[in-house]
Parts: structure tokens; C-alpha cells; sequence
């Protein structure tokens, strides 16, 4: 029952950048960095009501994510962050990738969250030792939460699978 943004493209119950908004919300001191590949995601930079939202056009699964991240680190944006979430493709493949991507812009301390981990792969990418040590250099998850069980046992959404959300935190003392 949101109103839709002016300006912002919307299909059906669903927004361009509606998690974007949903994190400046949440979080309104924060600047939220958006990392999408689609053109239109653009629309939400200059939105009204939404100066602190900055979206990027880039594939977060490839090194256009650090490309574009540099060149907002050069305009004066943070060079590293203190909360990624990975809300972007949601499949095994893509979320390693994003992952190795993205983990080196996460500040010591900071979180990253990988959203919408679906159970046929959740235990995958958290079983996953090698992977995660090659990428975040420990075989570990900092937790694993379980998010759309009511939605999905209600048949509100009855083609969506059980999903959750992994979360890493990266050490203080790494750079």
C-alpha cells in the first residue's frame, strides 16, 4: 500500500529500486549505494524524497561492481562499506560472484548479507568451505536466517521456495 515513487518505473505490486528505498528507510542516516544492470534502475537517482539513494548501472557479478565503486570512491563516495546486501540474481552461481566481488569494498566489522538464499542452495553456499574460504578467508558463516517460511507456508507467495538470508561479517582486523 506504499505510494509509487514519481518517476520510478513500476510493474504489477513491484517498484525499480523498491529495496533500495526500503533500506533508506530503515537506515535514514545512511547513504544507500544501488548496483543494478538495469538502465531504468537509474530513474531512482534525483527521485524526489530520495537524495540519499545512489544507484550505479553495473553487473555486481563481475568487476564492473568495483569499476563503478571506484569511480564513486573518486567522486568523494565511501571507498568501503559498512553493510552490503546481496539482493541481485538470485542463484547459487551469481551470489559466489557477487560475493568475491563485493567483499573486498565491505569495511572491517561491516556485514554482508546474501538475501533471498533459496534452501535448495542454502546449505550449499554455506557448506561451501572452499568457496568461502577462497573468498572471505574463513570457512564459515557469520549466521544463516530463515525469512520467507510464513509467506510461503500461508500460499501467499505459492511458487516461492523456503528462503533466507546468509550473513558474513568481516574480522576487524581485515583489510
Amino acid at each position: 500500500a506504499r505510494p509509487r515513487p514519481e518517476g520510478v518505473a513500476c510493474a504489477a505490486e513491484y517498484c525499480v529500486g523498491a529495496s533500495l528505498r526500503a533500506w533508506a528507510e530503515l537506515f535514514p542516516n545512511a547513504r544507500v549505494v544501488g548496483l543494478d544492470p538495469a538502465a531504468d534502475a537509474r530513474a531512482l537517482n534525483g527521485a524526489p524524497g530520495h537524495d540519499r539513494i545512489e544507484v550505479l548501472t553495473c553487473d555486481s557479478t563481475d568487476g564492473s561492481a568495483v569499476a563503478a565503486l571506484e569511480k564513486l570512491a573518486a567522486r568523494g563516495g565511501p571507498a568501503r562499506f559498512d553493510f552490503v546486501v546481496d539482493d541481485g540474481y538470485h542463484s547459487l552461481d551469481a551470489q559466489r560472484k557477487t560475493l568475491a566481488a563485493l567483499w573486498p569494498v565491505l569495511a572491517p566489522g561491516g556485514l554482508y548479507a546474501v538475501e533471498d538464499v533459496g534452501d535448495a542452495w542454502a546449505g550449499e553456499l554455506a557448506a561451501d568451505r572452499g568457496a568461502l574460504v577462497d573468498i572471505v578467508g574463513r570457512d564459515t558463516a557469520y549466521f544463516f536466517v530463515e525469512t520467507l517460511r510464513i509467506q510461503s507456508a500461508t500460499g501467499s507467495w505459492p511458487s516461492t521456495p523456503k528462503m533466507g538470508a546468509l550473513v558474513l561479517r568481516k574480522p576487524e582486523d581485515e583489510d
